[in-house]
């Protein structure tokens, strides 16, 4: 009982660091954040988590999974390998994706996009947010947090905090 409830603050404690790294700044669209520097340098295996996707989600995400592991990939660059469970992995890759038609943000996300986005010739886009939160499996502590939205584009929000995932770990020092 006790760790289903650390596990549930800690996962609301890391998706609101998620939200004010993403709405504090007003220039970029993908933030990332390193919460334990060690323990992601650490990491060798990674699962996916991804029991907050829809169906349709899930196939965007498969088609950037199937790219990320590529030679020239993602998790290749990182060394990371893919398992298709989490019983022996390193950590886990929960990942979330929200898509909202523009008028449905309320008026404190204006800031964070600008006012073209609001302008009423482009209110029918839509907007997709992709979350990433790795964990440690075993201690369950947060090693990083990503966000990243892109308009009209869930498949590329996906690929954003992929790419920032891998931005920040190179530059990390080693």
């Amino acid at each position: 009982m006790y760790s289903q409830a650390k596990s549930l603050w800690l996962c609301s404690l890391s998706f609101f660091l998620l939200s004010s790294l993403l709405f504090s700044s007003a220039k970029k669209e993908t933030q990332g954040h390193v919460a334990d520097a060690g323990g992601l340098l650490r990491v060798h295996s990674v699962c996916l988590d991804t029991t907050a996707l829809t169906k349709p989600q899930l196939g965007l995400l498969k088609r950037v999974i199937n790219h990320a592991i590529k030679p020239n990939g993602v998790l290749a660059k990182l060394n990371w390998q893919l398992l298709d469970t989490c019983g022996s992995a390193d950590a886990i890759v929960k990942l979330n994706m929200e898509e909202r038609d523009k008028e449905s943000w309320d008026d404190s996300h204006r800031g964070l996009y600008g006012n073209d986005l609001y302008d009423s010739t482009v209110r029918t886009q839509k907007l997709a947010q992709a979350e990433m939160l790795i964990t440690n499996r075993a201690s369950e502590k947060t090693l990083y947090l990503a966000a990243g939205k892109l308009r009209n584009n869930a498949e590329g929000a996906f690929e954003s905090v992929f790419a920032k995932l891998l931005n920040d770990v190179e530059a990390l020092p080693h």
